[in-house]
């Protein structure tokens, strides 16, 4: 039993890593242009806060996405950083970069009339383009290819790799979890 549920963990653990790797990097919501944090904070009092679209881990030159939100703060229009951008965030973004650049990569700046409201915990996640042909999360490689890239989500007014609340147990229902 105790092999089966070891096995099961590496299976997941080495699953995770090669979700995290596609071919067309990561895209993601950072407090930063150089992708350094994925906290995001909606002030308390009012305020423009910008947050920046950030593509990782691998060099492309262009991608397409949406970015989902449950922040309570006023959307503000998108700050396109590149000349040939189609679309918002909040209902899908095709960006084409113009060259095929090193990464990290800021390539679009959201921006929200922010009041303080948003709770603790909420997210930000950058998702397929819903309405684009193909659909997808999609990166362009540097050799013009089409690639599924990774969107990361990022949590307002809570660290990015801060523990969940869990549900408290014992060791006897954990046990009769795996029970045949």
């Amino acid at each position: 039993m105790k092999q089966l549920l070891l096995s099961a963990v590496v299976l997941l653990f080495g699953a995770s890593l090669a979700f995290a790797q596609a071919p067309g990097g990561i895209i993601g919501v950072y407090s930063d242009q150089g992708a350094g944090s994925c906290e995001l904070e909606d002030f308390a009092g009012f305020g423009v806060t910008d947050y920046y679209v950030v593509h990782t881990h691998v060099r492309c030159t262009g991608s397409q996405f949406m970015v989902t939100s449950g922040h309570l703060g006023t959307p503000l229009p998108d700050k396109p950083v590149f000349p040939v951008t189609v679309g918002t965030s909040a209902t899908g973004v095709s960006i084409g970069y113009g060259a095929c650049y090193g990464v990290p990569r800021h390539i679009l700046t959201i921006s929200f009339f922010c009041e303080g409201l948003t709770p603790y915990g909420t997210t930000m996640q950058v998702v397929g383009h819903p309405t684009a042909t193909p659909p997808g999360l999609l990166a362009t490689d540097c050799a013009g290819n089409l690639v599924e890239a990774t969107g990361l989500t990022s949590y307002i007014n809570r660290p990015c790799n801060s523990p969940v609340a869990v549900e408290e147990s014992t060791w006897g229902k954990v046990k009769a979890l795996f029970s045949e």
